[in-house]
């Protein structure tokens, strides 16, 4: 398995500290190892994170749950797009785009579209929750009213976001800088993908406006 983070340069041993240098390569690592190689450990709390100051080295164990995610080439779509239109309409707080990814992630296809919309624009509207809160609670209220998700994205990357959210090893609005950054990236690569699904949507001329915002 690749793993960009094995030989990070570190300023600090502090890792869970908001404003260290160690906490954003960590989490910029981790975000990358999914976007390019499509692997994503979603277990990397503080505990199973070694830190040598020495030699300025990020160790990463207990890799038992590491998911690995479809990659496919430029002109097919895979795990990568999915997440992407994911994580760009919960940014955007878009109800219906954002289930619309999420149905790409579901096993089952028995559950009532209007009503999940209504339920995840609820979400997307408070703005007193928390974004740990908000991925929690779109995996539980979208399971509540019969999407069943697929366990490498509700256990793994959506699990593995809220898990490295609730450590801290990145400030917030940095964290959705990085995760926008990356988005950027996936686009660029999937360019066709993303191009046609936004021509089948009829939202060609919004989709190149965002993307041309980034």
């Amino acid at each position: 398995m690749p793993l960009l983070f094995s030989y990070l340069s570190i300023s600090s041993h502090h890792l869970k500290s908001k404003l260290t240098e160690s906490g954003r390569q960590l989490f910029r690592s981790l975000i990358q190892t999914f976007s390019v190689f499509g692997f994503f450990n979603p277990d990397s709390h503080g505990g199973n994170i070694i830190i040598d100051p020495e030699k300025k080295l990020i160790s990463i164990i207990d890799l038992g749950q590491v998911e690995q995610f479809e990659v496919n080439g430029m002109f097919s779509s895979d795990d990568r797009v999915i997440l992407t239109q994911f994580l760009d309409s919960f940014q955007r707080k878009d109800a219906k785009r954002l289930v619309s990814s999420m149905k790409k992630m579901a096993t089952n296809k028995n559950f009532s579209t209007k009503n999940l919309e209504k339920v995840m624009s609820s979400i997307l509207s408070n703005k007193g929750l928390p974004l740990d809160q908000s991925f929690v609670e779109i995996v539980t209220q979208a399971a509540d009213n019969g999407l069943r998700m697929k366990g490498k994205f509700s256990f793994g990357i959506i699990k593995g976001l809220i898990v490295i959210t609730g450590e801290g090893y990145i400030p917030k609005d940095e964290m959705k800088e990085v995760i926008a950054s990356e988005f950027k990236q996936v686009v660029k690569k999937k360019f066709p993908v993303f191009l046609m699904q936004s021509v089948r949507g009829g939202s060609c001329m919004e989709f190149m406006k965002r993307v041309f915002s980034y």
